[in-house]
C-alpha cells in the first residue's frame, strides 16, 4: 500500500513537471522574440502600476488612479477586478523590471490552468488522459490567442481559475465534502476579482453544470451546499464588486458609446457569416474566431463519437453535464441565443459573445480526457484509423497554435517594453475608465491647482489627500487638476464644503475671500467599508474553517 501511495505521489510529481514544461515551452517564443503586443496591453500594465505604485505607498487595495492622465487621474481599479494585476506586481517585485515579471506570470497563468485541468479530469479518468487534457487546455488555440493577440491579460488569468471552479463544483456534487465547499467559495471569489466577464459566462456554465451533475437522490443538499459556496465567494469578494455595482453609473465604459460598433455583441457571436455582412466579417477577422472552434472542437470530436458509438452507461453518464456544458456555450456563442443576449443585460456587458470558446476550450479538454482510453484501446484494433485521426487531429491543434498563433503576433522587445511602460503610468488612459463628466480638454490647464487672481500654494499632493494654501482675494473657485468624482471631500477652513466640477470634468472649489487652507481627500462611503469589512471576515472564517476540517482529517484519535 506504502509503495502504491509512494508511486502515486511520484507520478503526478512528474506529470506537474511536464504540465510546467509545457507552460514554458508556449512561453519560450516571448523570450526569444518578445512581449506580445495587443490594444489592451497598455490598459493593463497601466493598471499594475498603479498597484504596485498603491503597494509601495502602504495601500493594500487602491481607490484611484492618481497618475493616470498626466495627474488627473480615472477609475478604471475601481470597475476593473485586482487579482491578476497582484500577481504580476508580485513578479515585478521579485525580478525588478516588468519583462521577465511578464514572462514568469503568463507561464505560471498557463501552468495554473494546466494544473486545474489535470485535477479536475482526474476527479474520473487516468493520469495519462489527464495530463493529455491539461496539455491541449494550455496549448489549446484561443487560451494561448488570449495573451499572444489579444492581451486580454485579466480574461486569460481568469481562464486559469475556472477549471478550479469546475473542479469543485464537480466534487461538491459527487461528495458533498465541506472542505470542497469552502474552496469552491475560494475559486469563485477569485474568479470574480480576475474578470467580470468570465464570471458571468462562468457562472452560466457552472449552473448548467451543476444541474446535470448533481445526484439525484442528494440533488437538494448538494444544491444547497453550492448555493453557500457561491454566497461565500460573493461575500468574500464583495470588497470590490460593491463599490464596482454602485458606481457603474459614474463612467464611460457603461455608456452606449462601449455597446456599440466593435463592442456591440450583435457583431461578434462565432459563426458570425450567418449574421454579419461579408465585410465585417473579413474586416473584423471574425473568421480566425470560426477557426479556433473548428480546430478545437477537432481536438475531441472524433474520441467523443467513438464513446458515443461504443456506449458505455457509467462513461456516458460522466460526460452528460460536460456536454451539455459544452453545448450551452456554444448556445451561447452563436446567434441562437440572441434573443437571450438582447434582453439579459450582464450578458450584453461581456461583449464578445466568442469570450465563449474559454468555456468550449474547457469542455473541450475535459473531453480529450474522456476518450483517452476508448482511442487507445482502439489503436490496437482494426479501427485504428479512427485513433489515427484522432491524434492527427490533435497534433493538426497544436501546429495550428504555433504556426497561426504564436508565430504571427507581434513582439515588443524587452527595451521597448520597458520604456513603454514608464511612458504609461502619467500617461492619457482609456477614455472608456474617465467618469461620464470628463472631458479631454480639461488636459489644456495642467496647473495642479489654480484660482482667478490669487495665489495658490500645493502643501500636499498624495494621491488621495491634497492640502492647498489660498490667499485672500475676490471670491472665486479653486480649480484642481483631478477628474472629479462623488468621493472626493473638501474641507475649507475647517468647514466641510461642496465639491464640483467644471465644463471639462475638473475638480472645482468653492472660495471666500478669506485666506483659505483646503484639505481635499477621496473617501469611500459607508456601504463599501462594510463591504470590506465583510470581505475580510469572510475570508477569515473561510480559512479557519478549512484549518479545523484538515485538523479533523489528520487527527489520530478520530
Amino acid at each position: 500500500m506504502f509503495s502504491a501511495e509512494k508511486n502515486g505521489r511520484n507520478r503526478f510529481c512528474l506529470d506537474i513537471i511536464l504540465l510546467l514544461c509545457v507552460s514554458a515551452a508556449v512561453v519560450m517564443p516571448m523570450y526569444f522574440n518578445g512581449i506580445p503586443n495587443g490594444n489592451d496591453l497598455p490598459q493593463h500594465y497601466q493598471f499594475a502600476q498603479t498597484f504596485k505604485q498603491a503597494v509601495a505607498d502602504g495601500v493594500i487595495y487602491p481607490r484611484w488612479s492618481a497618475a493616470s492622465n498626466g495627474g488627473f487621474g480615472d477609475v478604471g481599479i475601481r470597475f476593473y477586478p485586482p487579482f491578476s494585476y497582484y500577481v504580476l506586481v508580485v513578479a515585478e517585485s521579485a525580478t525588478g523590471n516588468w519583462y521577465d515579471a511578464s514572462l514568469i506570470t503568463f507561464c505560471f497563468w498557463f501552468f495554473l490552468s494546466g494544473i486545474g485541468v489535470y485535477l479536475w479530469t482526474r476527479e474520473y479518468f487516468s493520469p495519462n488522459a489527464s495530463l493529455l487534457a491539461a496539455a491541449c487546455y494550455i496549448a489549446a488555440p484561443y487560451h494561448v490567442n488570449q495573451i499572444f493577440n489579444a492581451f486580454t491579460y485579466a480574461e486569460f488569468a481568469a481562464a486559469a481559475i475556472l477549471p478550479f471552479c469546475f473542479l469543485f463544483v464537480t466534487r461538491i456534487c459527487r461528495f458533498g465534502h465541506n472542505r470542497d465547499v469552502l474552496l469552491l467559495a475560494v475559486s469563485y471569489a477569485l474568479l470574480i476579482l480576475t474578470h467580470l466577464p468570465m464570471t458571468v459566462i462562468g457562472s452560466i456554465s457552472l449552473l448548467c453544470f451543476s444541474i446535470v451533475a448533481l445526484n439525484k437522490k442528494d440533488g437538494l443538499r448538494g444544491a444547497l451546499r453550492l448555493a453557500v459556496s457561491v454566497g461565500l465567494g460573493l461575500l468574500a469578494s464583495s470588497f470590490y464588486w460593491i463599490r464596482m455595482a454602485t458606481e457603474l453609473d459614474f463612467v464611460n465604459h457603461a455608456t452606449d458609446k462601449f455597446r456599440s460598433v466593435a463592442y456591440d455583441f450583435h457583431t461578434n457571436f462565432l459563426a458570425a457569416f450567418l449574421y454579419v455582412s461579408p465585410r465585417d466579417y473579413d474586416e473584423r477577422s471574425l473568421w480566425f474566431s470560426d477557426l479556433m472552434l473548428l480546430m478545437t472542437v477537432g481536438l475531441f470530436l472524433p474520441g467523443l463519437l467513438l464513446v458515443v458509438y461504443r456506449w458505455k452507461r457509467d462513461e456516458i453518464q460522466v460526460l452528460k453535464a460536460p456536454i451539455a456544458t459544452f453545448c450551452t456555450a456554444i448556445f451561447f456563442a452563436t446567434p441562437l441565443s440572441l434573443p437571450i443576449w438582447n434582453y439579459f443585460i450582464p450578458l450584453q456587458q461581456t461583449q464578445f459573445p466568442w469570450r465563449w470558446l474559454s468555456v468550449i476550450t474547457l469542455m473541450g479538454s475535459f473531453l480529450v480526457a474522456a476518450s483517452h482510453a476508448e482511442l487507445a484501446e482502439v489503436f490496437r484494433s482494426k479501427r485504428r484509423p479512427i485513433a489515427i485521426l484522432a491524434a492527427g487531429l490533435v497534433i493538426a491543434c497544436f501546429v495550428f497554435t504555433a504556426t497561426q498563433v504564436i508565430k504571427p503576433a507581434v513582439y515588443i522587445s524587452r527595451a521597448d517594453l520597458i520604456k513603454r511602460i514608464e511612458t504609461l503610468e502619467g500617461g492619457k488612459s482609456y477614455d472608456c475608465w474617465w467618469p461620464v463628466w470628463s472631458q479631454e480638454q480639461a488636459f489644456d490647464n495642467s496647473a495642479r491647482a489654480a484660482a482667478e487672481n490669487r495665489d495658490v500654494a500645493v502643501n500636499v499632493w498624495n494621491s488621495e489627500n491634497r492640502i492647498f494654501t489660498v490667499s485672500p482675494g475676490i471670491p472665486t473657485e479653486l480649480r484642481i487638476a483631478t477628474f472629479y468624482y462623488p468621493h472626493w471631500k473638501a474641507i475649507f477652513n475647517g468647514t466641510p464644503v461642496t465639491v464640483g466640477k467644471d465644463e471639462n470634468g475638473a475638480i472645482l472649489i468653492p472660495l471666500g475671500q478669506e485666506k483659505a487652507r483646503i484639505r481635499l481627500t477621496f473617501e469611500e462611503p459607508q456601504y463599501v467599508r462594510i463591504a470590506n469589512i465583510a470581505s475580510l471576515l469572510t475570508a477569515l472564517v473561510v480559512f479557519f474553517s478549512f484549518c479545523i476540517i484538515n485538523v479533523n482529517r489528520t487527527c489520530p484519535l478520530r
